[in-house]
């Protein structure tokens, strides 16, 4: 969350951020925070704790599910800038649907 807060002030990334794998959506907060427009994503069983967070830290941050490897949300196609991801994944299962989310969400159009 650091880097990511030193180069959205330095204005280096661009501004729309969404997070992979949000958890509790720290790094989604820091973008937002730092002025970036961020889209926080995890599996649905995730949103309701993760939408309390965002609330109680008074950030505007879209949390959506997201499940990799399948469809993302179409308002989402060729409008994101910047994917990050931190501690998102405990099995190396899941890194497949993960690689397939990124290389999707890279190539929109």
């Amino acid at each position: 969350s650091v880097l990511i807060e030193d180069r959205l002030r330095a204005k280096v990334l661009p501004t729309k951020v969404l997070e992979l794998g949000s958890g509790l959506g720290l790094c989604s907060m820091v973008a937002s925070h730092c002025g970036a427009e961020v889209v926080a994503t995890d599996l649905e069983s995730v949103l309701v704790p993760l939408r309390k967070n965002l609330a109680a830290n008074c950030v505007e941050v879209e949390a959506l599910a997201l499940e990799w490897g399948t469809e993302f949300p179409s308002h989402l196609r060729g409008s994101i800038d910047v994917v990050v991801a931190s501690d998102c994944t405990y099995f190396k299962e899941q890194i497949p649907a993960l690689v397939c989310t990124i290389l999707a969400l890279s190539h929109t159009a």
